[in-house]
């Protein structure tokens, strides 16, 4: 009990305007025995509660003056996919081109089992991209440094990233694999319903999921990849609308640098903020995902997909 360190609290404030934004308890400093102070926080408490209306502490350097509160604050909400089943029922991917229907081929430009050769190998590729994250929380939460040492020549970054970094990549690189196979199955489910068009063409409108819910949102593939008709299976979870976003938020966002020390506690997570407009005074999505419930949307949306296929080709 005796080595016991007493609670201290840090009070944040604005980088800027230096008003007041929230207290949490601080990390305590082994080597000087004494709390942590982070960038743009003090260890001098504002004024208590109830402050008068309309009012807000602001610091000074020193202390804490109560101003008139006009300054601009971001708003945002949470989103969380939940895959309607169990954490524990994740399991990684059994997949073949066997699991596949036949489907017409572009005619002098691609074969459709080379496309459907690459996206079973894509969906491997996305259950071993998952373990390398799951591995990477796992080293994260051991306490790994977040800056690669090289004792004799000093910090070297050059081809180390660190372990925040590689986390975020590997999950944005999860992401983009996730989406690049839907994509896929999406130009595939054209072919099946208007291969005679997509021929003539030489082009697709069903390009990607995107699609699907602006220029294609009434399309016979949006019936068959959303299941928006009676005869198909929905995407009752909204998978495909949440991972678009999701794609949308990790390609566009200049906040983004703000997420890559975000990785979970208890298990890995798949986060990023999303300006839908480019505007940031507009409501901002803060995308926050278990990424075991991700890969199990991924995973039951390629079944509902399938599925969906062989219901559409029985009734053709």
């Amino acid at each position: 009990m005796d080595n016991e360190k007493p609670r201290v609290l840090v009070y944040n404030y604005d980088r800027t305007e230096k008003f007041f934004l929230n207290a949490e308890m601080a990390q305590w400093n082994p080597r000087e025995d004494r709390p942590m102070v982070p960038a743009h926080a003090t260890l001098v408490a504002p004024p208590p509660m109830p402050w008068p209306d309309g009012q807000t502490p602001v610091f000074n350097g020193e202390t804490w003056n109560l101003q008139i509160d006009n300054f601009w604050r971001p708003k945002s909400k949470e989103v969380n996919y939940d895959a309607g089943r169990p954490l524990t029922t994740w399991q990684p991917k059994a997949i073949s081109f066997r699991d596949f229907p036949t489907y017409p081929d572009l005619h002098r430009l691609t074969a459709s089992i080379l496309v459907v050769n690459r996206l079973v190998d894509n969906t491997r590729f996305i259950d071993a991209t998952f373990q390398r994250l799951v591995n990477l929380h796992s080293l994260l939460r051991s306490g790994a440094s977040a800056i690669f040492d090289d004792t004799v020549g000093g910090t070297t970054l050059c081809g180390k990233p660190t372990p925040f970094g590689m986390y975020k990549f590997e999950s944005e690189a999860l992401v983009f694999q996730m989406r690049h196979c839907l994509d896929t199955l999406c130009r595939l489910t054209e072919l099946l319903v208007d291969a005679d068009q997509v021929n003539k063409a030489k082009s697709f409108r069903c390009e990607n999921v995107g699609s699907l819910f602006y220029s294609q949102k009434k399309s016979r593939v949006a019936n068959i990849v959303r299941g928006l008709g009676q005869e198909f299976e929905a995407d009752d979870t909204d998978f495909l609308r949440i991972s678009n976003n999701l794609f949308n938020a990790m390609k566009h966002t200049h906040m983004n640098a703000e997420t890559q020390s975000l990785h979970g506690e208890e298990t890995p997570t798949i986060v990023a903020y999303h300006a839908p407009s480019g505007e940031h005074r507009d409501l901002i999505t803060y995308h926050n995902h278990n990424a075991h419930h991700l890969m199990m949307g991924f995973h039951d949306t390629i079944d509902r997909i399938l599925r969906n296929q062989r219901i559409f080709l029985d009734d053709k």
